[in-house]
Formats: C-alpha cells, structure tokens, sequence
C-alpha cells in the first residue's frame, strides 16, 4: 500500500508500534503521515491511524522533561506531542491548552522543548482572546527566536477573520519583517482552514509580493511552493496554471514548473491511490480494536 510518490508503504510503519524510540524513524513517518494528511483533507481513518501508531509513546515521553532525557529524546517527545495535538489527541490538546491558560495567567513561558505545541494548539483550539493574546505577546517580543514561534502559532486559528488579519500584516512591515512574510504565508497555507485563503492572497498581491521578493530570491519559490503544492483536483491545476500564464513570475519559474509537477502527481494519486489507502486504514484499525477488545475480554 502506497503512501506517496516515494513509495513508502504503510504497512512498514507498523514496526513503530512494537517500541521503536529512535527520533529519525519517527521523524520519517511523521512527515509522511503529514503529507497524506494533507492530500486526504484530514481524513478520519488516517486521523484513528496516526494516533493509535502514537498512543504509547505520547504515553511513555510524557509532557515534562527529565535530567536523563537525551538531545534525541527531547526532540522525540516535540515531534510526537506536536503531531499528537495535530491529529486529535484530546488528552495532548487538553494538556497543552491548560499549558496556554497558565502562561496566559501566570506570564510563565511555557518549557522550551513543548513551547511551540502550547502556541499552537492555544491559538488553534482558542478564540479572538487567545489569537489576540499571542499577537501582543509577538509584538512584544524581543528575542526573535520567540517571535517566529508566535508568529508561526498565529497562523494556526480556525477563524477566518483572524486568519484574513494575519495575511493582511504578513505584507506590512511595521509588523512583521519582510525575511519573515513568507514563513507567515506559509503557515496559513498549511492551516487546512486556510489553504485556499493564502492561495486567493497571493493571487490578489502577487504584484506586491514579486515585487517584494521577485530579484532571485528563494523566498518567492517558498511562497509559490507552499501554496500551491498541495492542490489535487483539475480545477486548481487549470487555476494555477491559468495565473501564472499571465503574471510575470521572474526568479520564480522553476518553482511554477515543480509545483504544476507535484499538483498533476496529487491528481493522479488522488484517482488511483487514495482510495486504496483509506479501505488499508480502515481495516488495520478495525483489526486492531477487534484485538484490543480481544485482549481485554481474555
């Protein structure tokens, strides 16, 4: 069974059920599994499959860091509680909005190593208070390491307003440097309620944004890329290809041509592959609860 172009099969990602600890495996089937998220639009089945492949090791890591915990094991405890909170852990999101409450109440930073998941998931799972919360934090900040980590939770809310807000200041830079626009595009472009929001922004200020970053630099690939790459359906190939006939798109040509690339790849995976995936999903998950209950009735 098939996960990508790369041909990982899903099925080899079982082994990471019977106690593998090592960060790169799990950094590995990580993005991939993010990636099918992606292309599948949060499907449930991949959702159940992602968290039952977790659900020990969020369990074994824990939230709190201790003195033995190794370099690699401290990135293995962010990767895993961060895609935990993504794919719908209630127990992770309830811990790491109650992480956000007590710095909201207390001005604690949340610890360095779960900093970013607590942003995040108290910006995405939080209202107008919480968004408008982080963005004062960011204005504020003066480290800019703690800046990026706020601006990037700022583009991790549901609401669309909120998300119009922030494509709008990503453009003017009294807010946000311009080095760091591409990354706030970015995010919106990865927040699935916002992937087609950051597509219509760029169409609408592609004249601002070539301008802006047009004369060689890789930033205008990023921004090409990122919100483009994931389209799968003829419509949106037509769209993008139809735009960027029209527009000058200067050092950002080669990008056009790989994200048109990766769109066709995404069409034809979604009509031969996908379907294929989800019956996999859901007859491994299914097996493995009839197993679970099994195991508990004996």
């Amino acid at each position: 069974m098939l996960v990508s172009n790369k041909n990982t099969p899903l099925s080899s990602f079982a082994c990471l059920e019977t106690g593998e600890q090592d960060y790169v495996p799990w950094e590995t089937v990580l993005n991939h599994l993010g990636i099918l998220d992606t292309l599948m639009l949060q499907h449930p089945a991949l959702h159940r499959y992602a968290l039952r492949l977790m659900g020990r090791l969020v369990e074994r890591l824990g939230w709190t860091e201790r003195r033995a915990d190794s370099l690699f094991e401290k990135k293995l405890r962010s990767i895993v509680l961060r895609s935990a909170v993504y794919f719908g852990d209630q127990g992770a999101i309830s811990r790491a909005r109650a992480e956000f409450s007590s710095w909201l109440s207390s001005g604690r930073k949340p610890p360095a190593n779960i900093r970013d998941i607590v942003y995040h998931a108290g910006t995405q799972y939080g209202g107008d208070r919480e968004w408008t919360a982080v963005w004062e934090a960011y204005l504020g900040a003066a480290d800019a390491s703690e800046k990026r980590l706020l601006l990037g939770a700022l583009g991790s809310t549901r609401n669309h307003y909120l998300l119009s807000s922030y494509l709008e200041a990503a453009l003017n830079r009294s807010l946000v440097r311009t080095q760091d626009t591409p990354y706030a595009i970015q995010n919106v472009a990865r927040n699935p309620n916002g992937r087609l929001m950051a597509w219509q922004f760029i169409k609408a200020h592609w004249a601002t944004i070539l301008a802006t970053f047009g004369g060689g630099s890789f930033s205008l690939d990023a921004i090409i890329s990122e919100a483009t790459w994931h389209f799968s359906t003829e419509y949106e190939y037509a769209d993008v290809k139809e735009f960027f006939s029209r527009v000058s798109v200067a050092s950002g040509r080669q990008a056009v041509r790989q994200s048109m690339e990766k769109i066709r790849a995404n069409i034809y995976w979604k009509g031969h592959v996908e379907e294929r995936v989800i019956r996999w999903l859901n007859a491994t998950t299914t097996s493995a609860a009839a197993a679970a209950v099994s195991a508990e009735s004996g």
